[in-house]
């Protein structure tokens, strides 16, 4: 089941520390969390009088040895009357080592001596104070102890009897470890119980910190959010992974901002799941599922999950800018300007009038552009940038834009011809007049 209000009140005392320093209370774990390694249901039996090397991180060096020490002894007797009594009996210890060498030893949280064990949800971290390795078999290093007894007559059926001691027996509970990867030290935890009939130790799966010197839940694992960064559109659907089977999930557990939920659908049952959030406005959606906010069967502890995205559903506006309106330059300098950043830009995306365009510039990344344009012969100028040319990064098209200016080309001796000249008087006397009639028109 959920866990109840009350227990998740104690539970966001317990990570507080965790929030404040990811900024996130509304996730209440840690974003180190998103680090958390799980080996999956694993369910390990290591029989009597045998032993198991746990390679906690798979990285080739073993890190802790698990071994169930013990005896069996079994009896029978007979009497005249045909009848008999048969009996057996177990005792057993279960014990886990230090695998390390060198000067890094691996470890594990002890309580009053042994080695403890906690509940799915407890935080392993620097906060643990009592820490022991040993590298052999030791009290110190006693997951559990016990003994079972069957026995039956020839009359009776069997009778069962057990007692033991220590966390692990006939329970599982999370043992906190911490080890080292190169020489940098990790959290971890690993559920194991001894069987009530003391006949193996069990490790049924373990799980650890990714991120150095960072804590981690008991029994912990963690969801993921499966969607893109940008979207152009204003409802999106996100897709969520567990790990294991989960129950009880329901569109009221997340929790949104900037956004509804409007339907949870289940694609693998238990696994796999889509989201489907409308934005109320563009900008960045958040989407998170608290802490423990469905049920699984593996007795194992649901972290929070946090994921975002940003919507983007208008177009970019462009900016085209030739700084004048009217010119006798024949080549300019044009400036185009994007109100968002842009992919794709290129000369030809442009539909021109009286013009060619070369040597494309970008002076800011995806937001601002410089060209020339050179104007083909002397009057009016268009240059206009197409719906749709360009796209930003969320995929919208632009809006069209255009500029308009007029080129006058500069007067030159070659474009004046004899009608545009008048000369007088004729004959000259004293004084000769010359008119350029050019300049009238």
């Amino acid at each position: 089941m959920k866990n109840s209000t009350q227990e998740k009140q104690n539970l966001t005392v317990r990570l507080s520390g965790y929030a404040a320093a990811a900024g996130a209370i509304i996730a209440l774990a840690p974003s180190a969390n998103a680090q958390v390694m799980w080996s999956g249901s694993e369910n390990i039996d290591i029989p009597l009088n045998s032993s198991y090397q746990l390679d906690i991180d798979n990285d080739g060096i073993l890190d802790f040895r698990f071994a169930l020490d013990g005896s069996f002894f079994s009896k029978n007797s007979y009497s005249s009357f045909s009848s008999f009594t048969y009996s057996w009996h177990r005792y057993a210890s279960a014990y886990v080592m230090n695998s390390g060498s060198g000067m890094n030893y691996n470890s594990w949280v002890d309580h009053m001596y042994r080695p403890k064990g906690f509940d799915a949800g407890n935080l392993i971290d620097n906060a643990q104070t009592s820490w022991r390795d040993f590298l052999f078999a030791s009290d110190y290093g006693k997951l559990a102890n016990g003994r079972a007894s069957y026995s039956r007559t020839y009359f009776t059926s069997w009778t069962h009897s057990s007692s033991h001691s220590g966390d692990f027996a006939g329970q599982s509970k999370f043992l906190g470890v911490r080890f080292y990867i190169g020489d940098k030290q990790h959290y971890g935890w690993v559920r194991a119980n001894l069987s009530d009939n003391m006949a193996d130790l069990n490790i049924i799966d373990w799980g650890y910190q990714a991120v150095s010197d960072s804590g981690i839940v008991a029994g912990g694992i963690e969801p993921e959010f499966v969607n893109d960064s940008l979207y152009n559109i204003d409802t999106v659907e996100v897709g969520l992974n567990f790990p294991i089977q989960v129950q009880n999930l329901v569109a009221g557990d997340f929790v949104v901002t900037n956004g509804v939920v409007t339907n949870l659908s289940e694609v693998v049952a238990g696994e796999q799941f889509l989201v489907k959030i409308k934005a109320t406005a563009d900008g960045k959606v958040g989407l998170t599922i608290p802490v423990d906010s469905v049920d699984n069967s593996e007795g194992l502890f649901i972290l929070a999950k946090s994921t975002s995205f940003n919507v983007d559903t208008h177009a970019p506006l462009a900016t085209i800018d030739a700084g004048v309106t009217t010119t006798n330059n024949k080549k300019i300098t044009i400036t185009i300007t994007f109100n968002e950043k842009i992919t794709g830009l290129d000369l030809s995306d442009f539909v021109l009038t009286n013009c060619a365009l070369t040597s494309l510039h970008e002076v800011n990344p995806g937001t601002k552009y410089t060209f020339y344009a050179t104007a083909t012969a002397g009057g009016p100028v268009n240059i206009q940038l197409p719906a749709a040319a360009v796209n930003d990064l969320a995929g919208n098209g632009n809006v069209v834009a255009s500029e308009n200016y007029t080129y006058n080309p500069p007067v030159s001796v070659e474009d004046i011809t004899t009608d545009d000249i008048v000369i007088y008087p004729n004959p000259v006397r004293s004084d000769l007049h010359i008119r350029l009639d050019y300049f009238n028109y």
